[in-house]
């Protein structure tokens, strides 16, 4: 099918994307309704230096808890796409949001450099209600040594390919020598 025929602001369509989008504003209010904690910011960029690398990027939502904690909120438009309480602990977005937090890395607001832990808030999916999944805080040494380690093997000349779970999304298949697409890339003639 070919989308650009289709005309996204009349009839079927432009009803089902309204109808989406009010049921992702009725679970964010919803979610809003029922937070404690104080919105200090949106959209905030951040910038910090790690090593010879750059970590800049921006956060949907700066929160502080009555303890003086803050939270980073990372909003998804999507539903969960596997997204368990456990996986979030690995979640290196969100530690480097946190990272940001602890080094002081946000430009244009001071929020604190007491991280509380971050969170990923899906808006979208099957659920009723918006789907939660919470970091704890990190440390920022460890994420700052695990992002550093990480961009030096992307300044590097050789990458390692490796299996994981994120191997069925991944925008480089088709070049991968692990992966079936990407064979033809090292196999010889």
């Amino acid at each position: 099918a070919n989308w650009k025929m289709i005309d996204q602001t009349k009839g079927w369509v432009k009803d089902y994307e309204l109808r989406q989008a009010a049921k992702k504003l009725n679970k964010f209010f919803e979610w809003h309704a029922a937070n404690t904690r104080t919105l200090v910011g949106v959209e905030e960029k951040f910038e910090l230096m790690i090593g010879r690398a750059k970590l800049t990027g921006s956060a949907d939502r700066l929160e502080i808890d009555s303890d003086g904690q803050v939270y980073i909120v990372d909003l998804k438009s999507g539903g969960t796409s596997g997204e368990s309480e456990k996986s979030v602990q690995d979640n290196l977005q969100l530690a480097g949001y946190q990272l940001a937090v602890a080094r002081d890395g946000f430009i244009d607001n001071k929020p604190g450099t007491n991280s509380g832990g971050a969170q990923l808030l899906f808006l979208g999916g099957t659920e009723k209600s918006a789907a939660a999944r919470t970091q704890l805080a990190v440390g920022a040494d460890q994420t700052e040594a695990q992002i550093g380690t990480l961009a030096e093997a992307m300044a590097a000349s050789v990458f390692v390919a490796t299996i994981n779970s994120r191997c069925r999304t991944c925008g480089v298949k088709n070049v991968c020598p692990l992966q079936s697409q990407g064979r033809s890339v090292i196999d010889e003639a």
